[in-house]
Formats: structure tokens, sequence, C-alpha cells
């Protein structure tokens, strides 16, 4: 996807090893399972218990109250912050292996813990304010990924911009404005 945009004429192109796709994986799935051993550990008991007797949380609701509780902790405390943090190391990966015009790099740190943290917090002053402070918490957000994102040029910037208009053609931009496309890396 990043090897078929443009800037202009000038081409991106991307090259990153499958490893750091890995990492971002077992990173969010050692995350899920962690969480999991101690949020639904303590509910698997009653689980197991009521196998085969359809009336066991009739007997005893606390048990019913307590998985339920385990499940819900795990989908809060596991498995979206594994989305979090599967998606800081592939927008890292991203960016790490991505050039434009073969020389100019790009380079992203997004760490996953202080994105879940920006994450929660966000989530309650929205919560908090009925949605008032939506706009707030994104500009926080998009702060926080542009004070982590760089360009390392490869060789003079003023050259590079001076060639640009010299390459470009109008017909994919009014293209693009006839229909409506909104063109964007989506990482």
């Amino acid at each position: 996807m990043v090897g078929n945009h443009r800037l202009g004429a000038a081409p991106f192109s991307f090259d990153a090893p499958v490893g750091g796709f890995y990492a971002a994986l077992f990173s969010a799935l050692g995350w899920a399972v962690l969480v999991a051993l101690f949020t639904l550990g303590p509910s698997i008991g009653a689980v197991t218990a009521s196998f085969g007797d359809p009336a066991a949380f009739e007997r005893d609701p606390a048990a019913a109250a307590r998985l339920l509780a385990g499940v819900y902790a795990f989908l809060f405390l596991g498995i979206l912050p594994a989305g979090v943090i599967y998606g800081a190391f592939v927008r890292n990966t991203v960016f790490n292996g991505t050039t434009l015009d073969g020389r100019h790099r790009f380079h992203s740190d997004v760490q996953p813990l202080t994105l879940i943290w920006i994450a929660v917090s966000n989530a309650v002053v929205v919560i908090l304010t009925l949605g008032l402070m939506m706009p707030w918490a994104q500009i926080r957000l998009a702060r926080y990924y542009a004070a982590h994102s760089r360009l390392i040029p490869g060789g003079s910037l003023d050259d590079f911009i001076g060639t640009l208009p010299a390459r470009t053609s109008a017909l994919g931009d009014a293209y693009a404005d006839i229909e409506g496309i909104d063109i964007g890396i989506p990482v």
C-alpha cells in the first residue's frame, strides 16, 4: 500500500523485515494471554464447576457474577490494550521501513504504554464531558503522533521540493477533486 503512493511524482517505497510485524503480533498476544491468566483464571473454576449442571449458576449467583466480571475485565484490560499495542508496533515498523524518493526516510518511536495511557485518559475525559472534549482528545493523540514521527532527510530538502512542481501533473489532483477521493496513509 505504501509503495503505491506518491508525493507529486516522487514515489514512496517500503522495505521492512517481517520480524517487526511478528513482534507486534506476539507482543499483543502476550499481553492478552497475561491478562487472561489474571482475569479469567478465577472465573474458570466457576465455569468448570457448572459443566453438566445447568442450574449451577442459579444456586450460586456469585459464581455467575465472577464469571461475567472476569470476561469484562479481560475485554477492557486485555483485548483493547492489545489492539493499541499491536497498532503502535505496526505503525513503528511501517514508518521505519518507508522511504520517499529513495532517499528520505521516516522514523516513528511511538510507545505502546504511553498510547494506552492517552487512550484511557482520553476516554475518561470524553465520557465525563459527555463527548464535548472529543476534539481535545483527538488533538492530544495527534500531537503525540506528531511528536514521535520524524523525517530523516537523505539530502537537501530544498532541492527535493524545488523539483516537485516540475515533476507533477495536475490530472491526478483534478480527478481526486472531482471524485471526492481522500488519499492518505491510514497508519
